[in-house]
C-alpha cells in the first residue's frame, strides 16, 4: 500500500477550510486514506505544528486543539509511529497547562523511563518523570 509522509499544512487546511479549494482537496485525500487507497504518516512534529498553529494564528482554544487533536489521532488510514506516546503526550497537555512540546518531551521521557536534561521548571509538573539540570549533570561527570 502507498504510504504518504502528512505535512501539516493539509490539516490546517482542512480544519480551517481555508483556501476552500485546498479544503476540498484536503478532505478528498483524508478519504482516500481511510477508504484504504493509501496510508497517510504522520511525523511526531505534525501535532507540535499542529498546535502551536491553532492556538497562535487561529487562537482556537486548548480544548478545541484537544478535540482536533483526538479526532485526527483515530482517523482511519493515519498512522503516528509513536502512537502511545502521542496519545500520553495529548492526555498530558489536556491535564495541565504545559505547552504541547513539553507534554510530548514528558510522554517520551516516560515511555523510555530516561530523565529530561532541562532547565524548563514546567516540567516538574510532570510527576512521574524526572527533570535534571544540565549544568548539574555537567558537574556530576566532570566529577566522576
Amino acid at each position: 500500500m502507498p504510504r504518504y509522509l502528512l505535512d501539516t499544512d493539509v490539516v490546517i487546511c482542512l480544519l480551517t477550510n481555508e483556501p476552500p479549494a485546498h479544503a476540498a482537496a484536503a478532505r478528498d485525500f483524508f478519504q482516500g486514506a481511510a477508504d484504504g487507497h493509501y496510508e497517510l504518516l504522520a511525523p511526531d512534529n505534525l501535532l507540535m505544528e499542529l498546535v502551536c498553529i491553532l492556538e497562535r494564528v487561529y487562537q482556537v482554544p486548548r480544548p478545541r486543539v484537544v478535540e482536533y487533536l483526538r479526532q485526527l489521532m483515530f482517523t482511519p488510514g493515519i498512522v503516528f509511529p509513536n502512537q502511545d506516546v502521542a496519545e500520553d503526550a495529548l492526555r498530558r497537555y489536556a491535564e495541565t497547562n504545559a505547552e504541547f512540546s513539553d507534554a510530548f518531551a514528558a510522554a517520551l521521557a516516560a515511555s523510555r523511563r530516561i530523565p529530561i536534561a532541562s532547565f524548563d521548571h514546567d516540567l516538574d509538573q510532570f510527576k512521574d518523570i524526572t527533570r535534571l539540570e544540565p549544568a548539574a549533570l555537567a558537574l556530576k561527570l566532570k566529577i566522576a
